[in-house]
């Protein structure tokens, strides 16, 4: 049986599933289609690519203080995110800006390359300039915040999750 004939089959299967489950059909796993369900019981999955420890832990605790998200993966540099995007494909990855071997634009650049599906959101500790803004849109990145607010990092994902940009700043809007 084909890849294609197995995703349609599981398609076909969905009409005996109750109407308000969701699901998505839109990303690759190592060539193979893969069918996301979000049955209001199944965690959001996120990776989060940050070289500072401290700031990684921080971050977790604070998306996984929301009940429908869980950190699937974490990687300290742009190199390990690339790898991890491949590997774990997360519904969002979150990059640091400043990071060792391969910084955040760059690993950005090079998942929406080789894996364009996941929204990536962009985090620094340093104030977002209209340089970093315009340079984050450029390598693929739906949103940008700083680190130092927890409320704006928590709507930056919401809103990153919800098809809609959201820049340090500026209001969101929804990406067609």
């Amino acid at each position: 049986m084909g890849k294609w004939h197995q995703c349609l089959t599981s398609i076909a299967l969905l009409s005996e599933v109750k109407p308000a489950t969701r699901f998505v059909v839109s990303r690759r796993v190592s060539g193979y289609p893969r069918l996301s369900f979000f049955l209001g019981h199944l965690p959001v999955r996120i990776l989060i690519a940050d070289d500072v420890s401290t700031a990684r832990v921080s971050l977790r605790k604070l998306l996984e203080s929301h009940s429908g998200w869980r950190v699937c993966g974490e990687a300290v540099n742009g190199c390990e995110a690339i790898e991890q995007t491949e590997r774990l494909a997360p519904d969002l990855v979150i990059l640091d800006l400043r990071m060792p071997l391969m910084n955040g634009f760059q690993a950005a650049r090079e998942i929406s390359r080789s894996n364009p599906h996941p929204p990536m959101l962009l985090i620094t500790f340093q104030a977002l300039s209209e340089s970093h803004l315009e340079a984050a849109r450029s390598a693929g990145f739906s949103g940008a915040v700083t680190k130092d607010c927890g409320r704006e990092i928590l709507a930056a994902v919401e809103a990153v999750l919800n098809n809609q940009e959201f820049f340090h700043g500026q209001r969101s809007v929804r990406i067609a």
